[in-house]
């Protein structure tokens, strides 16, 4: 049974575990972002034309995280994670089916993909760090709130850095076992990286 399929599964025989977010009582303590599933939405919007410029794309993404913001409001945590760069593992085995594809010059494809997407990510992560600020100073309900950013510099997938997050707060001596937490990701996995962290009181939002 492959993600998707456990997650149809799942929400079959315990229908109660699936809500609308107007559905749940949210004052959750920690907000974790899963930012890929974000930037792809705001990239391929559905419903109306791409944005034209990275300002315009920046502009999506800021209002899609204010209307996450919106809805969670978090009251300790905001983790915002970012992609990074991919394991040597996983390198090994993108390099391999390459080969097998015989898709022509497999170090100069890598070179330019990478290039290209930690150009693209350090400049995002750039103008998040502005838009954090900017809430930060500016916004009540940002106040007194720890905001992280794993940007794509950090090694590891986005939702993976999250679980590896909680597993590091875990073992501290002054760890709260009662907070409540809340991730929003795209990933279908994110069901199963929930269930890793053993937290009872774990929430995945999904795309909105």
């Amino acid at each position: 049974m492959g993600i998707g399929g456990f997650f149809n599964w799942v929400s079959k025989k315990y229908p109660s575990v699936v809500l609308p977010a107007s559905n749940v009582n949210m004052g959750f303590d920690n907000l974790y972002l899963d930012m890929n599933g974000i930037i792809h939405t705001c990239s391929h919007p559905s419903n109306k034309p791409a944005p034209a410029t990275k300002s315009d794309l920046m502009a999506e993404i800021a209002k899609y995280v204010d209307k996450l913001m919106t809805i969670v409001k978090p009251r300790k945590l905001l983790f915002i994670s970012i992609d990074g760069r991919p394991p040597r593992a996983k390198n090994n085995k993108e390099r391999q089916e390459m080969l097998e594809k015989g898709s022509g010059s497999v170090q100069a494809r890598e070179s330019n993909n990478h290039t290209s997407y930690m150009f693209f990510m350090t400049g995002l992560s750039k103008e998040l760090c502005r838009y954090i600020d900017s809430r930060v100073s500016s916004n009540p309900s940002w106040k007194g709130l720890a905001v992280i950013l794993s940007d794509a510099e950090v090694p590891g997938e986005g939702e993976h850095k999250i679980v590896e997050f909680i597993g590091r707060q875990r073992v501290q001596p002054q760890y709260n076992a009662n907070m409540k937490h809340c991730m929003f990701s795209a990933d279908a996995d994110a069901i199963i990286l929930g269930l890793t962290t053993h937290e009872p009181m774990f929430t995945i939002l999904k795309q909105l």
